[in-house]
């Protein structure tokens, strides 16, 4: 349908926008298990300390990862850099993560829950988490990894593809 590839373009210049910035990505996890877990403590946070540090990082959330006993989970992706998964960051535990991994270009190893990516970094891979391994996420796979109240954020990364297949493409016995 026209109409839904007009959609997807938009949605993956949006998408592209912020994937591609020469920003730091900062992401809160501020689900339900998140917020229970103080998140938006965590999230003020962090914006406070990027506006006193005068930070070139834009900073986002995501819904639910699944690693509920590691909340409040920040992610951090530099420019061109993996995207690595922090946990338990706590609101007093926010100014100094930002400053080992930004100001200083470290990795804060020790809050390290692991790197998204194969990358040489030395951390462990975020997926062979206990909780990960063996799963293999089809429903779920946009969780934590997009913005759930953003529709072009799902649409970018193949939401409502099959949909459309299905309208556009095939026939009703199909």
């Amino acid at each position: 349908m026209k109409a839904f590839q007009e959609l997807q373009a938009r949605a993956s210049a949006s998408w592209e926008a912020i994937s591609n910035t020469s920003k730091t990505r900062i992401i809160v996890g501020a689900a339900t298990c998140g917020r229970a877990s103080s998140a938006l403590k965590t999230l003020e946070a962090i914006r406070a300390e990027v506006a006193r540090q005068g930070l070139n990082a834009q900073v986002e959330t995501t819904g639910c990862i699944g690693l509920c006993y590691e909340e409040p989970l920040v992610d951090i992706i530099k420019p061109g850099g993996p995207r690595v998964s922090y946990g338990n960051v706590t609101a007093d535990k926010a100014p100094s993560l930002l400053e080992e991994v930004l100001a200083k270009g470290g990795q804060a190893a020790d809050m390290a829950i692991g790197v998204h990516s194969t990358d040489g970094t030395g951390l462990p891979s975020f997926f062979d988490q206990p909780f990960f391994r063996g799963q293999e996420r089809r429903l779920l796979t946009r969780c934590g990894l997009i913005d759930p109240t953003s529709i072009d954020h799902y649409i970018a990364t193949g939401g409502y593809a099959s949909l459309d297949k299905v309208l556009s493409t095939m026939q009703p016995d199909e």
